[in-house]
């Protein structure tokens, strides 16, 4: 799929301390032009890590590049969520792209970066999962100590109905995302679709679990004296980042149609 020498930059770049990210154009605001050599103009971001990162590999229509971020204008951000990731956003204006570094374009450039997206979506499920069971793992710790009208706000019945509901989700996005990661390692001609689902899931199940945590702990829930309040900023970003799953399986289905 790639070169000799984007290996070469990439992978010696990294392993002198750099970092790469990874950047989907899932709105199609790049232009890009060229046949070989390209030239990039538009924005990046805001993008985890792009602030920090000494190279990004860009998905965009049917061209999978690698983007060293050397002579390019970043302006990092804090988000609410994901504070620490060192967010930022590019410009690019006619940004010069080697032909060495254009991974796959085409028919090719559209394989690769389908399976791209698959493990960074199967990713933000487990991890989107990993949150929302954190959650309530502390929320449950928290109504367990948490005494109101002479016993522990845990037993409350509609309590034990919101820490129950969100274990079933976090557990059913667990599963899809480790069934995504099979079929990726198979091959499966499903495994793309199975990734886009299982993001969906992990995302609507951390943001539910997340809200839920912070309705257990009350007007504490709100304060950063207790953690749940930042996961629920955390939530987030697993919705928000390389493009809307629906969104995209919507436009699919009106150019097929």
């Amino acid at each position: 799929m790639g070169s000799a020498a984007v290996k070469q930059a990439v992978f010696g770049s990294l392993g002198g301390g750099g970092l790469a990210c990874f950047a989907h154009d899932s709105r199609g605001t790049l232009e890009v032009d060229g046949s070989g050599e390209l030239r990039v103009s538009g924005k990046l971001g805001p993008l985890p890590a792009l602030a920090t990162a000494s190279h990004v590999l860009v998905a965009t229509g049917d061209l999978l590049f690698v983007l060293p971020t050397d002579g390019i204008a970043r302006t990092p951000i804090t988000p609410s969520g994901w504070r620490a990731a060192k967010w930022a956003t590019a410009t690019l204006t006619a940004h010069k792209i080697p032909a060495d570094f254009v991974l796959a374009r085409g028919d090719a450039g559209r394989a690769a970066i389908a399976e791209v997206l698959s493990w960074v979506r199967t990713s933000l499920a487990a991890r989107a999962a990993g949150v929302a069971t954190g959650a309530m793992e502390h929320a449950q710790k928290y109504a367990a100590e948490r005494v109101q009208f002479g016993q522990p706000i845990g037993q409350f019945e509609s309590l034990i109905r919101l820490h129950d509901d969100a274990l079933t989700g976090a557990s059913a996005a667990r599963l899809m995302a480790l069934y995504a990661a099979w079929a990726i390692d198979r091959r499966h001609p499903g495994a793309h679709d199975a990734a886009s689902r299982a993001r969906v899931i992990a995302g609507d199940v951390v943001a539910k679990a997340t809200v839920d945590a912070v309705q257990i702990f009350g007007g504490y829930g709100f304060v950063n004296d207790y953690p749940v309040e930042k996961l629920m900023r955390d939530a987030r970003a697993f919705e928000a980042l390389y493009g809307d799953e629906r969104l995209g399986r919507v436009l699919a289905a009106k150019r097929s149609a």
